[in-house]
């Protein structure tokens, strides 16, 4: 009720102060959204789009007075006739989702380039790099290559909405196919991962994505981390079970990881790492105690 008030009272302020230039109607359009369509006798390329921009900072401004909120605006160019109407309104949403790039608290204007010539884009190396961090559990690492990302599309020319979108979708279910490729269990992870990419479609700037990345990363990387550390205590209870049962018997630990489905590398380095001694000091003790 309160978010449906504050779209109510942003509406009415527009349709006001615009409804002094032109005859101005307007309805709250999706969920985050008002839409205002106006009309006018004259059009002035340049004198009309001041006139219109002027009003909605004014209102911008107003509204951040009297209700701690801000909001953005795209603009669409000016038709004749009704079947204009349509084109307009798409090219004022186009314009809006650019606030992706120039930021909140932003009035874009359409123009051309944000449907033309656009430089398509897609971090091959970045993504290896993101994954390499997972592999290895680096969070620190994950973090710094997702800043990397967004400072380089930051810094791309002609890049458009929609390829910023394909790429963090792209990203989204490459990091989805490492994780079922590695057994990991992605619903201990998140409730629902399939709604990640609708969820960063809502954000609104590139900070944004870049903070949810981090988090989105930390998240599974944390929980890699408590996984092996459970695993390791599984084995490691395995591996002095074995011991206690056959310590009397000369053990090939070879053939002892062999048995346990690990790699007698990785048994080496649990033993060590959770006891402090190596296997054959483990075997001795045994031996000793008895």
């Amino acid at each position: 009720e309160q978010r449906y008030y504050y779209k109510t009272w942003i509406l009415n302020k527009c349709r006001d102060r615009l409804g002094e230039y032109f005859v101005t109607k307007g309805l709250i359009y999706m969920e985050h959204s008002i839409a205002l369509i106006m009309n006018f006798d004259a059009y002035h390329a340049t004198k009309t789009l001041i006139t219109i921009r002027s009003i909605l900072e004014e209102v911008l401004d107003e509204t951040e007075k009297e209700l701690d909120l801000s909001f953005s605006a795209g603009i669409g160019r000016c038709y004749g006739g009704y079947s204009g109407i349509k084109i307009s309104a798409t090219e004022a949403m186009t314009a809006f989702r650019h606030k992706l790039l120039v930021g909140n608290r932003s009035i874009i204007l359409w123009d051309k380039s944000m449907t033309q010539g656009s430089t398509y884009f897609y971090p091959y190396n970045k993504e290896k790099h993101i994954l390499n961090c997972l592999y290895t559990k680096k969070a620190e690492d994950a973090k710094l290559a997702v800043r990397s990302l967004i400072d380089e599309i930051r810094n791309m020319e002609n890049i458009s909405y929609d390829n910023i979108m394909q790429i963090f979708n792209q990203l989204v279910g490459v990091t989805i196919r490492f994780l079922v490729k590695n057994n990991i269990n992605i619903s201990q992870i998140f409730d629902n991962v399939y709604v990640v990419s609708h969820q960063i479609s809502d954000l609104d700037t590139l900070d944004d994505v870049e903070n949810y990345l981090i988090s989105f990363y930390q998240r599974i990387i944390n929980y890699m981390i408590e996984a092996e550390k459970e695993e390791e205590g599984n084995h490691l209870d395995r591996i002095l079970g074995y011991i206690h049962e056959n310590y009397r018997k000369e053990i090939d630990f070879k053939e002892m990881a062999k048995e346990m489905g690990i790699s007698y590398s990785y048994m080496r380095k649990i033993v060590k790492q959770e006891t402090g001694k190596s296997l054959l000091d483990l075997i001795n003790n045994a031996r000793i105690e008895k």
